[in-house]
């Protein structure tokens, strides 16, 4: 969102009994940045090595889910949300190597 406002009044500078005019509009480099109508605002996730699982908490905006993943150990778990917020705590079984 972008605001521009030159209008003159008593309590701002410059006031309107000077002779200078404050010319409105964006003197300086904008970026704007267009998202999608989801989104992320904040991800955790915690490994209990002790008891196997895996706490996840998230906070985004536009949608009622999160879909937690990790392809190489086979998670996925749906996180329901609400308010914007919402946690799991997902088993996760060691793959042992040596």
């Amino acid at each position: 969102m972008l605001c521009v406002n030159n209008l003159r009044t008593t309590d701002r500078v410059p006031m309107r009994n000077t002779d200078w005019f404050n010319y409105g509009g964006v003197y300086r480099e904008v970026s704007l940045i267009e998202t999608p109508e989801s989104l992320i605002r904040d991800l955790f996730v915690h490994l209990d090595a002790k008891q196997n699982v895996i706490h996840v908490a998230v906070e985004a905006e536009g949608v009622n889910t999160a879909r937690f993943a990790i392809p190489e150990l086979g998670i996925e778990a749906e996180i329901a949300l609400s308010g914007g917020k919402g946690a799991a705590v997902i088993e996760a079984a060691p793959i042992l190597w040596s």
